[in-house]
């Protein structure tokens, strides 16, 4: 289907008309099958193809549904770095039904007290250096099932050497391993789902306060993947892309572009796990004859500046997308003068899954603006008292 502009139009359009229409896990379904010997996420640590991520994530499906015994609905917290286990963890959280609750692996203990009481989370995905964050609050939390990511999974063998215990404050602790060998042996059953069924509660920081969670659908998420494809048309191929995946993938930006649109493409998606490692990060780059990257200034800024990065294979290149602070004109000339294009510029935030606006990839120089909105969009500029806002007013 995305090769065809008319379906993908009308992905939306059944959405927008609240029909019966496509969602996530049925794109990602079809993709896994289409695309099941090629690769499908790659790390430092290994790769893994279409049909694998397959066979796992329904894996820990069974684990969830059968152990923690998952509902649909019920809250999920993730809190990984980009590393091969968010795909299991992800997909096999969305494969119960369940809402994913995505955390920073960086939140103090505050932070993450507030998430996972806020979102009524009973079972944690986490890495294993951050679990000592979780032993602070563990007791004060409604979580009953902890499953721990070793660091040496994610970091090529390095150990934080925190233990994980087959108990903190209340919850069962079990290694990410023991849950897919457990998940095998279970079976997963598919759960019904609907266009208003939650997918994930993002929590957002806003200007104000705590994080409030946002309420993103399965709808608001399919039609946010096909109005990217609707926008990129013509641009991005079936199982030839390569996405670099430098921005966390517990941010929504990442989540919906990087993961979940490149997937139903049948894309290979190099995670990195530690991006401000700029020698590790320029090296994969350069081998990996990327086509897409998503980045803040400050990335593409650490990029243009580092010598191995003008000798990248580029005969796959597409595009790289910018967002969450503006793209200096100077950052983007220097990008352009290595890589032949410019960066080009997107707007969204949490609460639109997230995709609002993005510049056209076309021959063109670089602009400061954030585009177009894309398709199915509409955009309205108020001023202080509420009202539209005339050209050149704040």
């Amino acid at each position: 289907m995305w090769s065809d502009l008319e379906r993908l139009h009308d992905v939306v359009q059944a959405i927008v008309d609240e029909r019966p229409a496509c969602l996530p896990l049925d794109m990602i379904d079809a993709a896994l099958t289409r695309h099941a010997s090629q690769i499908a996420f790659a790390s430092k640590n290994g790769h893994i193809s279409f049909s694998g991520i397959d066979a796992i994530s329904a894996s820990f499906a069974a684990f969830l549904q059968n152990v923690p015994e998952i509902r649909k609905g019920d809250a999920v917290a993730v809190m990984l770095p980009n590393s091969l286990a968010f795909p299991i963890a992800c997909l096999g959280t969305l494969r119960t039904g369940a809402m994913q609750i995505n955390v920073n692996p960086n939140y103090t203990p505050r932070e993450l007290l507030h998430q996972l009481s806020d979102s009524g989370a009973r079972t944690l995905v986490i890495i294993e250096s951050a679990l000592k964050t979780f032993r602070a609050i563990a007791t004060q939390t409604q979580v009953r099932h902890v499953v721990v990511v070793p660091d040496a999974d994610i970091y090529a063998g390095h150990s934080s050497g925190q233990p994980s215990s087959s108990n903190v404050g209340g919850a069962q602790v079990m290694d990410l391993r023991e849950a897919l060998q457990r998940g095998n042996r279970l079976r997963w059953t598919r759960p019904r789902l609907g266009g208003d069924d939650i997918m994930f509660l993002q929590y957002t920081g806003g200007t104000t306060g705590l994080s409030k969670g946002a309420i993103l659908t399965h709808s608001n998420l399919a039609a946010n993947i096909a109005q990217f494809h609707m926008h990129v048309f013509g641009v991005l191929g079936e199982g030839r892309e390569v996405f670099i995946t430098a921005l966390p993938l517990y941010h929504i930006f990442a989540l919906t572009v990087n993961f979940l649109a490149s997937i139903v493409i049948g894309a290979k998606n190099i995670l990195i796990t530690n991006p401000s490692d700029q020698a590790g990060l320029v090296e994969t780059i350069r081998t990996s004859k990327f086509s897409v990257i998503t980045g803040v200034n400050t990335l593409f800024d650490a990029l243009t500046f580092h010598p191995a990065f003008r000798q990248c294979d580029l005969s796959n290149y597409r595009f790289a997308m910018g967002g969450g602070t503006a793209i200096r004109p100077s950052t983007s000339q220097r990008w352009e003068a290595i890589t032949g294009h410019p960066i080009r510029v997107g707007y969204g935030l949490s609460e639109t899954s997230p995709l609002v606006s993005m510049q056209k990839i076309e021959p063109g120089p670089f602009t400061p603006d954030v585009g177009a909105p894309v398709p199915f969009t509409d955009v309205i500029i108020l001023n202080g008292d509420d009202e539209p806002a005339g050209p050149g007013e704040p």
